[in-house]
């Protein structure tokens, strides 16, 4: 599976991006105290979408998702990087088990 994000094209994160596409993402469920988190821990390279067909399909549900959107997504060309996360590693926390607890979870190949 691929994560996507949007961000402005001359952003600290793209820069950023262009030099290192490697990324870290976390996911996790509200929680009291650190013994209470559980969730997902993700590892994966980044690749900005460049594809039309790709980059149509994915603005068409960021906006089913978030209509208020195409209010703000800026109508020059560039203006606006779509990235595609190709998760290479994840892990299932559950930090009830003790701290750090976690178990790694096979994934199929992704894009190359």
């Amino acid at each position: 599976e691929a994560i996507y994000f949007g961000c402005s094209a001359d952003s600290q994160k793209a820069q950023n991006l262009a030099h290192d596409r490697r990324v870290s993402i976390t996911v996790d469920l509200p929680h009291r105290t650190w013994s209470d988190i559980r969730g997902l821990s993700l590892a994966g390279r980044a690749v900005e979408v460049t594809d039309p067909q790709e980059l149509a399909r994915v603005g068409a549900l960021f906006v089913a998702k978030f209509p208020k959107l195409a209010e703000f997504v800026p109508t020059q060309a560039g203006a606006l990087a779509i990235f595609r996360v190709d998760v290479e590693i994840a892990s299932v926390l559950d930090y009830r088990q003790g701290f750090g607890a976690h178990e790694l979870i096979g994934l199929s190949p992704v894009h190359a």
